[in-house]
């Protein structure tokens, strides 16, 4: 195979790996809420009585409608964001 082919398999391995990192990554935290395991890629969570799906192999979740991009640990904040004004609303 030519040059491309080398490249591609390169470019294919280093996706597999990141993808595999970012998986990890998320199950090694430590969470501010339960998950729903559907599969080992696709995880779910209700937060403020709005279904939260998260895809932990790339990164990327729905809430309300709005789709969001990032590692765990951002993903980690905005929940935790949400539940304390969740509390603030409930407090006033």
């Amino acid at each position: 195979m030519g040059d491309m082919g080398d490249y591609f398999r390169d470019w294919d391995a280093a996706k597999k790996r990141r993808k595999g990192d970012r998986l990890s990554d998320a199950e090694a935290m430590d969470w501010p809420c339960e998950w729903k395991k559907h599969t080992e890629h696709h995880w779910s969570t209700v937060l403020n009585v709005h279904r939260l799906d998260y895809w932990p192999s790339t990164g990327k979740w729905i809430w309300c409608a709005e789709k969001y991009r990032g590692d765990a640990q951002s993903l980690a904040r905005f929940i935790e964001k949400r539940q304390r004004a969740r509390e603030l609303e409930k407090q006033s």
